[in-house]
């Protein structure tokens, strides 16, 4: 089960903690999350189990970080379709191609046990 993150105060290096999730998004997409624990997050990082519990509260935490991250990538494409100068048809395929591109690395696996897990 896994053990229950003490509530306190955390480090706040947002560029730190940034940068592990963008590195462990590979990680989820390959492994998935219905195994995954504390222990596999830190040995994949590098890190200790105790430098993250400095940082992050839980690996529901890190995970939330890592979709967050991802999501952002993918809100730009919204303002391909707010250009008015182009046609409808432009808009559409530039969006399309932008999502594509950016989402290509998301497996159907992960959103699978996202939503299962993570609903």
């Amino acid at each position: 089960m896994g053990r229950k993150s003490i509530n306190k105060d955390r480090k706040d290096d947002e560029g730190k903690k940034a940068a592990w999730s963008k590195a462990l998004f590979p990680y989820l997409q390959s492994h998935g999350l219905q195994r995954l624990s504390i222990n596999k997050i830190a040995k994949y990082l590098n890190l200790s189990k105790s430098t993250l519990y400095e940082y992050f509260g839980s690996k529901e935490e890190i995970i939330l970080l890592a979709v967050s991250q991802k999501i952002d990538t993918l809100i730009p494409a919204i303002q391909l379709l707010k250009v008015e100068e182009e046609s409808f048809e432009n808009r559409y395929w530039k969006f399309f191609h932008y999502i594509t591109e950016n989402s290509k690395d998301i497996s159907s696996r992960f959103l699978s046990e996202l939503r299962q897990l993570y609903p």
